[in-house]
């Protein structure tokens, strides 16, 4: 019953993000795809011609474009995803693409340490 509820709530939580992002991109009137507020998204773009698997699946995000190899992504419902997480994958992106690197290194929130800490606040 506890993963499930876990499960649920990482859910809700990224739902709300995307939810939130796409208030966004209307409030903004994005309608180009060649908009700076819609460039700055992390895009996912599937091309089944690609014959190598390896090319098949890209991740944008504005200049920058990765071929995706099945890397490991760690534990996605650890890692709760608000605007600064989207400020840093911009920023980190930018920074592989230009072959400077980056640290990810620094204070993570778990969902547990952010309710945590939200409920001691209160």
């Amino acid at each position: 019953m506890l993963m499930i509820w876990l499960f649920l709530k990482f859910q809700i939580t990224e739902l709300v993000h995307q939810r939130d992002t796409t208030r966004a991109l209307l409030k903004n009137k994005v309608n180009s795809p060649k908009a700076f507020d819609w460039l700055c998204q992390m895009r996912f773009y599937f091309d089944p011609k690609q014959a190598d698997p390896l090319k098949q699946l890209s991740i944008q995000m504005a200049n920058a474009k990765f071929n995706y190899g099945f890397e490991y992504l760690g534990v996605q419902e650890k890692l709760v995803q608000t605007p600064l997480t989207d400020r840093c994958y911009l920023t980190m992106t930018q920074a592989l693409e230009a072959r400077l690197g980056g640290s990810p290194f620094g204070k993570q929130f778990t969902y547990f340490q952010l309710n945590w800490s939200m409920s001691n606040d209160w």
